[in-house]
Formats: structure tokens, sequence, C-alpha cells
């Protein structure tokens, strides 16, 4: 189980899924209101305080507002994210990276949309508590676990990638 939870196949699904968050094709609650699914409510499931839209859920609300902010703290930047997918994700890129660099600096985006998606999911249907350190220590380690696994040449240790991940991606790309 361990293994197919890290494997390609789960880069593929969250790549996918972060597709469809770009394209606003979640299941999120104002898209089910929209296709007319009868629902009990239509506010955020992490918060209760805002219609659950693609926006809100990932980039406005402060649950995601604080996962990103996490991000910038790990990597030493300060920076404002738009609240439109397709922008965030364009604009989720660093100076210093070649694209390969960046092509891998995009994998940390793709395993925050999956990891908050996830943990939502844990929360309506589970009944479990919200944890922004959770969602973000989960993407850390994804996004590690991913690119170990796609580049053979990959020598730095989680310890050295939570440490220093600008290194660490620049020393493969």
């Amino acid at each position: 189980m361990f293994k197919l939870f890290w494997s390609i196949k789960a880069l593929r699904s969250a790549q996918y899924f972060a597709w469809r968050v770009i394209l606003n094709r979640v299941a999120t609650k104002d898209n089910h209101r929209r296709r007319g699914t009868t629902l009990q409510d239509t506010f955020f499931a992490l918060s209760g305080l805002e219609e659950e839209t693609v926006s809100h859920l990932f980039f406005t609300c402060n649950i995601a507002n604080k996962v990103w902010n996490m991000c910038n703290r790990w990597v030493g930047v300060s920076t404002t994210h738009h609240n439109h997918s397709c922008v965030h994700f364009q604009n989720f890129s660093m100076l210093h990276f070649n694209n390969k660099g960046n092509n891998l600096w995009k994998g940390l985006w793709i395993s925050i949309i999956w990891n908050t998606w996830s943990h939502r999911n844990r929360v309506v249907f589970r009944k479990e508590k919200v944890d922004v350190e959770e969602i973000f220590t989960m993407a850390q380690l994804r996004v590690w676990t991913w690119i170990k696994h796609k580049s053979p040449i990959v020598k730095f240790s989680y310890v050295e990638w939570l440490q220093c991940p600008i290194e660490c991606i620049r020393s493969v790309s």
C-alpha cells in the first residue's frame, strides 16, 4: 500500500486533479449547486464561512492562505498569490530556476492542491479536524518522493529537502 501511495500513479492522479482545478472542474459545493445537485449547505467545510468554490478552497480562505504562507516562509520568499487557479499556477515559479527546476517546483503546487483536497475530504467525510501543518508537511513529503522517484540522480535526503529546497532543486535541474 505504501508503495502505491507514493508511486508515479499517485503523481499522475495529482497532476490530473490539478488540471481539473485549473479548469474549475472539481466537485466543490458551488459546482454541485450549479449542476442542480441538492445540497444541505454550500459553505466551505474547512471554515464554514463562505461558499465552497475552487478559488476559496485553494487560494483565498484563511486555511489556504496559511498553507501558501508556510510555503513562502519555507523557501524564504515574500510574495502575493493570485486567487485564480490558472494564474496562481503560472506565477508559481522561481526566478533562480531554469525550466526543469521550475517544473520540479510546480510539483509542490500540485502537491499542495492535492493535499488540500485530500484533507478537505477527510474533514467532510471522516469528521477530522483541520490541520494546516499537516497539509503542508504532507505536500513537502509527497513532492520530495515524486522528485526522488522521477529523477534517479537525486542525492539529497528528506532532511536536506526540508532545510534547503532551493539548493536541492538546483542540484537536479
